[in-house]
């Protein structure tokens, strides 16, 4: 999504699951399909974390993540330009998720990538 009422990273992922479903044959209104498709700014993926946990949840459990799974490229823009991000679910390497995972695009290429 594309202005001032945006929730970044939510975007990043309902624009994902939105994409998902519809390629199921999910139905969904067109202007809000226009409105989160993918792929989408990269900006989102740099967007403020917000926690949402409380106590009365219970304890939370980290969810495991396969080492071949597949991840969106929006994970790894936050790990190359978020200090100290580092996901403990993830393996990574230099920072960067390792080499087994299948990168998703879910997000258009920063201009200076596109660029070179």
């Amino acid at each position: 999504m594309q202005n001032s009422d945006s929730e970044g990273l939510a975007d990043i992922t309902l624009s994902w699951m939105m994409s998902r479903g519809s390629a199921l044959g999910l139905i969904v209104d067109q202007d809000v399909q226009k409105r989160y498709s993918l792929p989408i700014d990269p900006k989102y993926a740099l967007d403020t974390l917000h926690e949402s946990w409380t106590v009365l949840w219970g304890f939370p459990k980290r969810r495991t993540i396969a080492q071949n799974a597949t991840i969106a490229d929006s994970v790894v823009i936050r790990c190359q330009h978020h200090d100290g991000w580092q996901p403990k679910n993830l393996v990574l390497q230099n920072g960067l998720p390792g080499a087994n995972y299948t990168v998703a695009r879910v997000v258009t290429q920063p201009a200076a990538v596109a660029a070179g």
